[in-house]
C-alpha cells in the first residue's frame, strides 16, 4: 500500500504528533508499505529519502499558494492510495482555525481515499474552560464539521472514547486506534513481573511535561490516605522537562518532605534512563483525564512498560460523556473506588512489557484495507 501522511511539522523530537508519524511510516516501510510524509506548518523546507519512505518538509505552506502547488505535485507524483492527514487543528493554524487547510486537502485528494487520524479536536468540551476558550472552540468546531462533509473520509480513527464519542455524536464513525509509546522499550532494563523487592515501598514514576491545571494538591492528598490505608509509604520520581514558571514540583517536594517520603527530580532523561526508570516503579502517574489517557505517548509507553497507571484530573471533560471509570487495561482515576486504588497500592501488579507499534501499523492496514471493499 502507499500511503501519503500530511501533518503539521516533522521536526524529530519536538512534535509529538511528527515523532508519531515518522516512527509509524517506519513500521509501515518495514512491513513494506511505501510512504511519503509531508509537514506543511514546518520550521523548515527540507526534503529526505529513505528505502520506502520520502519526507518532505515545508515551511508556511497554507499560506504560500507555491509551496502548496509544489506539495500537491509532489503527491500526485506519488501515486498514493491513501492520504492520512494527522489532525491537530492548532497545527495547521495558530488559533486551529482550518479555514485554508479545507482547500488545500480538497486538492490533494484526487485519486486517492481520505483517512484522518484525530489526535486533537476542537477545544470547549470541558465545563471549566473559560469562555474565550469556549467562544475559539465554537469557531473550530463549526468549520471542522462543515469540512469533513466536503471531505468525505473514507475512514477516520481517533486515539481516545471521548473523541470518539464527540465525532459520532455528530454523524461520524469513527474507530479507535491505540497509541503507541514513545518511549521504546530498552529490554536489558526489564525486570521480573512483581512489585518492590521492599514491600512497604511503592515507587511512583511520574514521566510528563505538567499540565498548568493540574491538581497537584488533590493528588498529592488522595495519594497520601491511599498510602495510610495500604500501610506503605511513597517515592516519587520525576522525569522530564520541568517548565521554569511550574510551581507543582516544589509543592510535590515539600509534601514528601513533611511526610517523610522520598523525592527525585530528575529533570530531562534519555530514552534508555526513561525506559529503565519505567521498568523499576510499581505505578506510572499522568496528568490526564481517564477519558483522555489514550491521546498520552507517556501513557501508552508506560503501559508498553507493563505499569499500571493512574490518571490524575479530575474536573469534568464534558457535559455528555461519561467514561467507563473502573478500566481493565491497567488504567487508574483519582475518581476510582477506594478498594480498587487501596488494592493497586497494596500490590502493584505489573503487566508483561510489549511495544505497541507493529500491532497499530497492522491495524492501520486492515482498517484502510476494509475502508475501500
Amino acid at each position: 500500500m502507499r500511503i501519503t501522511f500530511i501533518c503539521g511539522s516533522l521536526n524529530p523530537g519536538q512534535d509529538g504528533v511528527g515523532d508519531y508519524t515518522r516512527r509509524l511510516a517506519a513500521q509501515l516501510a518495514q512491513d513494506g508499505h511505501d510512504c511519503q510524509l509531508i509537514a506543511i506548518n514546518d520550521v523548515v523546507d527540507d526534503e529526505e529519502t529513505t528505502d520506502r519512505t520520502q519526507i518532505i518538509r515545508f515551511k508556511q505552506l497554507l499560506s504560500t499558494p507555491e509551496k502548496s502547488q509544489q506539495a500537491q505535485q509532489f503527491i500526485a507524483q506519488w501515486q498514493p492510495d491513501w492520504i492520512s492527514l494527522q489532525f491537530v487543528c492548532f497545527s495547521f493554524h495558530p488559533k486551529g482555525f482550518i479555514h485554508r487547510l479545507t482547500p488545500f486537502i480538497q486538492q490533494c485528494v484526487r485519486t486517492a481515499n481520505l483517512h484522518i487520524m484525530f489526535h486533537e479536536l476542537w477545544v470547549g468540551e470541558q465545563p471549566s474552560l473559560p469562555l474565550k476558550h469556549k467562544v475559539m472552540g465554537g469557531i473550530q468546531r463549526q468549520l471542522i464539521l462543515n469540512t469533513l462533509k466536503g471531505w468525505q473520509a473514507s475512514a477516520m480513527h481517533t486515539s481516545n472514547a471521548l473523541y470518539q464519542f464527540v465525532l459520532n455524536h455528530h454523524g461520524y464513525r469513527v474507530a479507535i486506534l491505540p497509541l503507541f509509546g514513545n518511549i521504546p522499550i530498552n529490554t536489558e532494563n526489564e525486570r521480573n513481573v512483581s512489585p518492590s523487592s521492599d514491600s512497604k515501598q511503592r515507587t511512583l514514576l511520574f514521566p510528563f511535561s505538567q499540565r498548568h491545571d493540574w491538581n497537584v494538591t488533590e493528588t498529592m492528598e488522595r495519594f497520601r490516605d491511599l498510602a495510610q490505608a495500604a500501610g506503605v509509604r511513597l517515592k516519587l520520581i520525576q522525569a522530564g522537562q520541568i517548565r521554569s514558571d511550574s510551581q507543582h514540583w516544589s509543592t510535590i517536594w515539600e509534601f514528601c518532605k513533611t511526610h517523610e517520603w522520598e523525592c527525585e527530580l530528575l529533570g530531562p532523561q534519555t530514552e534508555q534512563s526513561i525506559s529503565k526508570l519505567m521498568h523499576e516503579a510499581d505505578i506510572g502517574v499522568s496528568s490526564a483525564h481517564i477519558a483522555l489517557a489514550g491521546k498520552s505517548g507517556a501513557v501508552a509507553a508506560m503501559q508498553e512498560h507493563g505499569l499500571p497507571v493512574i490518571c490524575t484530573i479530575t474536573d469534568p471533560i464534558s457535559r455528555r460523556f461519561k467514561p467507563d471509570l473502573n478500566q481493565a487495561d491497567g488504567l487508574y482515576s483519582l475518581f476510582d473506588d477506594q478498594t480498587r486504588l487501596e488494592d493497586l497500592f497494596s500490590s502493584p501488579e505489573r503487566f508483561t512489557a510489549k511495544a505497541r507499534l507493529p500491532s497499530v501499523a497492522k491495524q492501520l492496514i486492515e482498517s484502510l484495507s476494509t475502508s475501500t471493499t
